[in-house]
């Protein structure tokens, strides 16, 4: 068995529980409700008022990993990084969590010296750089151009932007794109509607969780015939520093009453609470 999501709220858990369940996937939750049923009525995020560990969803078979975590992903609940999964064995999920609670202080041990020792790298090469530029008989040498590191969902990653807090641009989350969508559906009566997430056709997963489609013809970008016509609604350019908060990008373009071509572009601050997102501000170009 491999954990593939936890949190302090159990009615988070148990939504994710249920999301796998629908995909076919068998899942397991640790830690969840008493024998009684009832919900643990101490939860606080504070982790010295939480006694007992996280309740956690297991997937049950190994082959079934994968699409769980693409799942996950694709709903914005797991960061496109190095997964934070792990393995345990069947048998230790019904003996009990103790050792939990210790793998997760050891991995945050590990999480906390990486950084650490990336900080101290980074120093490292400014003290360098500061005592080359200080010299009176040397020329300034030209700064070592930084080489971006390419991550697996084909955004390019800058890690001394993300040390620096500097936001950058990754693929736009399904669930947020979806919800972007859904909003501009309710707001609009147009019967056919062009769409675009990232510059390319809506995923499977964006189209399965929008809730205003129905009535609606939903194209995607490239088979749009006439996108000066018609409704076209755009997705694009979502930058995070990794925190969940980020800014994204929303374009609509359609005809005016006089038929001439009209755009609009917004830029949203949003915010990931769970499975939730939250508009923060809107500003509009």
């Amino acid at each position: 068995m491999r954990q593939v999501f936890s949190s302090p709220r159990l009615e988070n858990v148990e939504r994710v529980a249920e999301l796998l369940r629908e995909q076919g996937i068998e899942v397991r939750v640790t830690n969840g409700r008493s024998y009684k049923g009832a919900r643990r009525g101490t939860f606080s995020y504070r982790e010295s008022a939480n006694e007992d560990p996280p309740a956690a969803v297991w997937v049950v078979k190994s082959e079934d990993q994968p699409q769980a975590r693409d799942i996950l992903r694709d709903a914005g609940l797991l960061d496109s990084g190095r997964s934070p999964t792990r393995y345990l064995d069947l048998a230790t999920t019904h003996r009990g969590d103790t050792g939990v609670e210790a793998l997760a202080r050891r991995r945050a041990f590990r999480l906390r010296a990486g950084l650490m020792l990336g900080i101290a790298i980074a120093l490292a090469f400014g003290l360098m750089a500061w005592h080359r530029a200080g010299a009176p008989d040397a020329p300034a040498a030209p700064a070592p151009a930084k080489t971006p590191v390419a991550v697996h969902d084909d955004t390019v990653f800058d890690p001394q932007a993300a040390l620096d807090g500097q936001r950058y641009v990754v693929a736009t989350p399904s669930a947020l794109a979806a919800m972007l969508i859904d909003a501009e559906l309710e707001a609009h009566d147009a019967k056919t509607v062009c769409l675009s997430v990232d510059a390319a056709d809506p995923t499977p997963t964006v189209l399965a969780q929008l809730k205003a489609a129905d009535g609606r013809a939903l194209v995607p970008q490239s088979a749009c015939a006439d996108a000066a016509a018609t409704l076209t609604i755009a997705v694009v350019e979502y930058r995070t520093d990794g925190s969940g908060t980020g800014a994204v990008t929303l374009e609509l373009r359609d005809a005016g009453p006089d038929g001439k071509p009209r755009s609009e572009r917004r830029t949203l601050e949003v915010r990931r609470d769970d499975a939730r997102w939250d508009i923060l501000r809107v500003a509009r170009r």
